[in-house]
């Protein structure tokens, strides 16, 4: 775990000196996923949070995509988009990620191998979050 935690801590300082400007804006989903055919419900052995903004999600997928199916930690992502489209962001990614990636929902557990993208808000959610108001799925 310490060798996949040390290569996505180099490919996050890479990306973080990315003129994302001259980057492509559109990510081709990959060929084949090399997914599990069967994942075992295991604890992870580390937990990853990612919070991610303008130009995040194609810098999600390429990091996504380039984990592999057996990663043995769990991710959770926060990501501003509106309520409804981190749904099918989350099936998108499902489909070119060797890890499986999901919206959260109440109840989910963080297993190993696993993404979970935290639901959009509507936008009067956020303003009234942001005045110290709870609400959302991780509230």
């Amino acid at each position: 775990m310490d060798e996949i935690a040390d290569e996505l801590i180099s490919r996050i300082k890479v990306a973080a000196r990315t003129d994302v400007r001259q980057t492509r804006t559109h990510v081709e989903p990959a060929k084949f996923t090399n997914k599990p055919a069967h994942r075992p419900k295991k604890e992870p052995t580390k937990i990853v949070a990612l919070g991610i903004s303008t130009g995040g999600p194609n810098a999600l997928q390429y990091l996504l995509s380039e984990l592999p199916g057996n990663f043995p930690g769990s991710i959770v992502v926060v990501q501003h988009m509106p309520e409804g489209f981190t749904e099918m962001f989350a099936k998108r990614l499902n489909e070119c990620c060797a890890i499986d990636v999901k919206e959260a929902q109440s109840g989910d557990l963080l297993i190993a191998g696993r993404a979970l993208i935290c639901p959009g808000k509507p936008p009067h959610e956020g303003a009234a979050h942001a005045h110290g108001q709870r609400g959302g799925a991780f509230g």
